[in-house]
């Protein structure tokens, strides 16, 4: 255990750190949970042992378990800042259901099928975390590359026990400009994105707060391998202003009739079939700039 307690006291991103919180019992956790999810880009580890019936605790000398449909619980409840917890690790014996069952509510979980000896669980988490000590958390194949990493560290037992569960929740993030900030007339827009839906696209819509009007531009400069998009388009006039930015995602259907509309033309409310608007913030451009 001290080797990966030293592991854990390296690993801290270049922007913030990793999020470390230790429990001994139900409601242990569900306040650590609680609190990592507060924390931006958080993990959660579980290292303990497990079976059949879930994940043992200790608590006066009594064993209690924990299930993976009551852990799935804790997380629920944390509502909107669940999305902070970027990834779970189970590294538990029998815990590669309470992954799955928390890849539907995180980006990333990882968990064991059967039993693993206490070794080979040790080198898989110090391999963990030596690969996340010098990354960036928007990197979006920082988990996945740190998974394998941990496995290609585990010795004494089978690798491929450890499993690695993705979420298939749609996800589109906004990196720059940042909320708040004064941004150029030609502004560049970037960010990453996951689980985008086949025949589906990433429209960038900029809404002037005096006009009213939103304009649309397609994203079409995007990576499927590493999830990453970015766009340069005008942002408003001579005269600045402040502006509402934001990205949407829509089927063919839709994007052939947005594409049908000429350029520059200014929509008083973002079409009725638009869902979940990804990113959205205020950001304000000066007539300095």
């Amino acid at each position: 255990m001290h080797d990966i307690e030293s592991e854990l006291e390296r690993t801290k991103f270049p922007s913030e750190p990793v999020y470390r919180g230790y429990a001994t019992d139900t409601d242990d956790i569900r306040e650590e949970i609680n609190r990592a999810a507060k924390e931006k880009n958080s993990i959660v580890h579980f290292s303990g042992h497990g079976d059949e019936n879930g994940f043992i605790l200790e608590k006066d000398g009594k064993e209690e378990f924990l299930s993976s449909s009551e852990l799935a619980r804790f997380f629920a409840s944390t509502g909107d800042n669940v999305k902070n917890i970027r990834c779970v690790i189970f590294n538990f014996c029998d815990s590669s259901q309470f992954a799955a069952e928390a890849a539907k509510q995180v980006e990333y979980a990882i968990g064991v099928t059967g039993t693993i000896e206490s070794k080979a669980a040790s080198d898989f988490s110090q391999g963990f975390y030596h690969h996340l000590s010098d990354k960036k958390p928007d990197d979006p194949n920082v988990f996945h590359d740190a998974f394998a990493a941990g496995k290609n560290s585990t010795v004494g037992d089978d690798p491929q026990k450890y499993e690695i569960f993705i979420s298939n929740e749609l996800n589109v993030e906004m990196n720059k400009p940042e909320a708040g900030s004064s941004i150029p007339s030609q502004c560049q827009f970037s960010g990453t994105f996951r689980n985008l839906p086949e025949n589906s696209t990433m429209w960038l819509y900029v809404r002037g707060t005096v006009e009213g009007k939103y304009y649309l531009v397609e994203i079409m400069s995007y990576s499927t391998d590493n999830r990453k998009w970015e766009i340069t388009v005008p942002v408003g006039d001579e005269q600045g202003g402040n502006f509402q930015i934001g990205v949407i995602v829509v089927d063919d259907k839709v994007a052939e009739h947005l594409r049908k509309t000429p350029p520059g033309t200014g929509h008083p409310d973002l079409p009725a079939f638009v869902g979940k608007r990804f990113g959205e913030r205020s950001v304000q451009r000066s007539q300095s700039i």
